[in-house]
């Protein structure tokens, strides 16, 4: 085709492509093209260059670049599944392709032997063969945490900014800006992605509309309307699903429902609403434990979502407004937030159990900061104090030890940012940070 610049190589068929449309439509191609691999330098994409973090993804970008155009590309079905390396899939994705398989048709014996011997192969380490690719692990693609921060109030204006801050190397940088300024919204990641929903913009008021972020390529785009307008809502992520709940609309009422983003029709839906309208709460989800959602302004109330179906549990020992609130594990920990003044206390929440208990406290009292987790250690960052400033002060607070340590400040004083975890392309943060 016209202005094609790469080649897509699968043993011997070659198919033109647009490296952009690529890059676009996957992590994965996106991750190679910004790689000085050999494969991508010589305009070949070959199965064994391609650096990742699993198998699983190679499988599902193969599977959606097919789909994409099924009526004229359901002829290199078989050989594109020939350079996945099954034997390296997780059970899901490995299911997924043999269901595949039979629903088209295409599940020849040859087919189905070469599959489960891969798999056999693999499991049996003393039989790998180094002169057969796809028995073994593609490379690994080199990648860094880093915690995003985003938005927020420093006094005078709404902002639009975000933040990189790299645990390893204790340092600040700056990333791309959102599409809309706004505080006090709700961010969350899921795999390298980051998004944004509500929040407050200082010309609009409450906000419904959502942002998401590919940290591949440090840019930014819409990703629709929310069903209600929401300042200090609460947001998370539950099978795989973006998940929003309560908040302030543009009346500033509060609001007992929930909503969720679904990725194949691209839209935002309904769920069962919460028994109890909330605005400044926790809301954090885990696919072991369900939904729940945690205090809020003048509440110490706590419930939790199984199945559809929301039921109080155990209550907090002291309302908050605005608290860092983050589930590791069976454990949810609850730090700061507001209750006639700013707190620094941390109650911790057995979810095996039903019952909470106290941990170390932090050194400063705060609430409408941002927070985040990464391996066993939370983050608090920013915020506002018991004098009304505005915090440039982050604190970790590692779960093993139960102890509070000092990290690199902010850039700036910020308040009502929102805060969470990506994981970003190494060569990338090292050209942000310089």
């Amino acid at each position: 085709g016209n202005f094609t610049d790469v080649l897509l190589k699968f043993k011997s068929k070659e198919i033109l492509a647009h490296r952009v449309i690529l890059s676009a439509a996957s992590e994965v191609f996106a991750a190679m093209f910004q790689t000085n691999m050999k494969e991508t330098n010589e305009e070949v994409l070959s199965s064994d260059g391609i650096q990742v973090e699993s198998e699983d993804l190679v499988l599902l970008t193969y599977l959606k670049w097919l789909d994409h155009d099924w009526k004229q590309r359901s002829n290199y079905f078989n050989d594109v599944f020939k350079c996945v390396r099954t034997g390296f899939l997780s059970g899901q994705c490995f299911d997924m392709l043999t269901s595949r398989f039979y629903s088209l048709s295409l599940s020849t014996p040859e087919n189905i032997l070469m599959i489960t011997n891969d798999a056999m192969c693999v499991d049996d380490s003393a039989t790998l063969d180094a002169s057969k690719e796809n028995l073994q692990p593609r490379h690994c693609l080199d990648t860094s945490t880093v915690i995003m921060t985003t938005g927020g109030y420093d006094g005078n204006s709404c902002l639009v900014s975000s933040f990189a801050f790299l645990p390893n190397e204790c340092n600040w940088a700056h990333l791309a800006p959102m599409q809309t300024s706004r505080h006090d919204h709700g961010t969350v990641s899921i795999g390298n992605d980051l998004f944004v929903a509500g929040g407050f913009n200082s010309r609009k008021g409450p906000l419904n509309t959502t942002e998401h972020y590919n940290s591949m390529s440090n840019k930014w785009r819409d990703l629709g309307h929310m069903h209600f307008k929401r300042k200090s809502l609460g947001i998370s992520v539950y099978q795989d699903k973006l998940f929003v709940s309560g908040g302030l609309d543009e009346n500033y009422n509060a609001l007992d429902s929930v909503e969720f983003y679904d990725d194949e029709s691209r839209c935002w839906k309904v769920f069962p609403n919460m028994n109890q309208a909330r605005y400044s709460h926790g809301f954090v989800g885990s696919n072991q434990y369900g939904l729940f959602s945690i205090g809020g302004w003048k509440c110490a109330t706590v419930e939790r979502c199984v199945d559809g179906e929301w039921r109080m549990v155990a209550e907090m020992s002291n309302p908050r407004a605005g608290a860092t609130n983050v589930i590791h594990g069976h454990q949810i920990y609850v730090c700061g937030g507001y209750n006639s003044e700013c707190v620094n206390s941390l109650e911790i929440y057995n979810i095996d159990n039903g019952t909470w208990t106290q941990g170390a406290s932090a050194s400063v009292a705060r609430w409408r900061a941002g927070y985040a987790i990464s391996e066993n250690t939370i983050y608090i960052i920013g915020g506002r104090d018991s004098t009304w400033q505005y915090l440039d002060t982050v604190e970790s607070y590692d779960i093993d030890t139960n102890k509070w340590n000092f990290e690199t400040p902010l850039p700036c004083k910020l308040m009502g940012l929102r805060c969470s975890v990506v994981k970003v392309p190494k060569h990338y943060v090292n050209n942000i940070m310089k």
